[in-house]
Order: C-alpha cells, then sequence, then structure tokens
C-alpha cells in the first residue's frame, strides 16, 4: 500500500538519499562560515555590551562600599584594597573603550 518497491520508488529514494548527503555536506561547509555569521555577531556585541555595563555596575558597587568604609571608619583606601585584595590597578572594565573594541580584546586574548 504505497511502499511496494516500483522503479519510481527506487528512483525517488536515491534522489532523496543523495539529496540527504548533498544537504549534510552544505552544513558541515556552513559550520566553517559560522563566525561570520551577521545575526551572531550582532548577538555577540549586545552580550558583550551588557557584560561591560554589568562589570562597570559592580565595580562601581566596590567603589560606593570603598567610600563607605572609608567615612564610616576612617580607613585609608590602600589598607581597605589591601585587605580584601583589590589590585592598586582596579578600575573600571575598559571605560575608554565601545563594546566592539571590548569585543575585539576579547575574541583576540582568549
Amino acid at each position: 500500500l504505497g511502499r511496494e518497491h516500483t522503479e519510481e520508488r527506487g528512483n525517488l529514494v536515491e534522489e532523496m538519499t543523495e539529496t540527504e548527503a548533498l544537504w549534510s555536506g552544505q552544513q558541515e561547509e556552513l559550520k566553517q562560515f559560522k563566525e561570520c555569521d551577521p545575526v551572531l555577531m550582532h548577538r555577540k556585541k549586545e552580550e558583550a555590551g551588557v557584560a561591560k555595563d554589568a562589570a562597570n555596575r559592580w565595580t562601581d558597587n566596590v567603589f560606593i562600599i570603598q567610600s563607605w568604609v572609608r567615612d564610616k571608619f576612617n580607613m585609608d583606601m590602600d589598607e581597605f584594597n589591601k585587605f580584601f585584595g583589590i589590585p592598586a590597578e582596579f578600575d573600571s572594565v575598559w571605560p575608554y573603550l565601545t563594546a566592539e573594541q571590548a569585543l575585539l580584546v576579547l575574541f583576540t586574548t582568549f
């Protein structure tokens, strides 16, 4: 009932197998170009911007706590940084870079 082995069905099955093999090969080739996908690049730029904003927000939170501790307990900033293991070069994440430039730095260093 519809699955009888006929010459036409055999030809169609063979054509389908060839088409599936071709499609599979093209999918493998497409994977090589995935890094250049404009939609993926746009998404990565947006994610980098969100990550940069979040890192800067946490950095600002540390500065707020430093200021509060300095005022409340009359503690020197160097002493605070040493006590909590904060490096001297601690600052906002790439405050001078755009999200695109930050992405470039991320992808070339890791």
